[in-house]
């Protein structure tokens, strides 16, 4: 036969087992939305991203070399419940055109960039430009490129454009790459 103590201590026990319980049964069901809620507002995160969000300027001047400079526009809105972290531009961009002399086709690289953007907290929007100068060009490939085009032949500038961030809890990596996107030559 149980004394009165040892079934007051298990009748204590019983309920502490049960708040226990809740407490893990709610715990496991906030984790499962919050985690849903964030697969939930990625397609919408990555929908969202912009990059370039317009014309790119590209100014090519050798005469003024310090004037010479690229910027590309971007527009990020977070629609998640979880801020973008880590977010990081890398650029490259290079001009393929006939060389006057050999009639070859070259392709050389004239710009290339690495940076880190700011953070994009949750529910905001981040907008801005990515900017190059002089110091980020390969200036004897831009010279090469103004003295040995032939004038009368077609150039083009390609833009490779590799974006990536973390999300929720820094747990998701999203990467954007474009590679060899045509800009207009003129």
């Amino acid at each position: 036969m149980k004394t009165k103590n040892q079934v007051k201590d298990l009748i204590i026990t019983r309920k502490i087992n049960l708040l226990f319980f809740l407490f893990i049964l709610l715990f496991s069901q906030i984790a499962g939305y919050l985690s849903i809620a964030a697969f939930s507002s990625l397609t919408q995160i990555i929908k969202s991203i912009k990059i370039p969000n317009g014309l790119i300027d590209l100014n090519l001047d050798i005469y003024n070399p310090e004037e010479i400079e690229v910027s590309i526009p971007y527009y990020i809105q977070n629609h998640g419940i979880y801020d973008l972290n880590d977010m990081i531009m890398e650029v490259d961009i290079s001009v393929n055109y006939i060389d006057i002399s050999s009639r070859n086709n070259i392709t050389a690289q004239i710009f290339s960039k690495y940076g880190v953007l700011p953070n994009c907290k949750a529910f905001s929007t981040l907008i801005g430009d990515f900017s190059g100068s002089f110091t980020n060009f390969n200036i004897s490939a831009v010279i090469a490129f103004i003295q040995n085009s032939d004038i009368f032949e077609p150039f083009s500038f390609l833009i490779d454009i590799n974006f990536h961030l973390k999300y929720f809890f820094n747990l998701i990596q999203i990467s954007i790459i474009l590679d060899d996107v045509g800009l207009i030559g003129e």
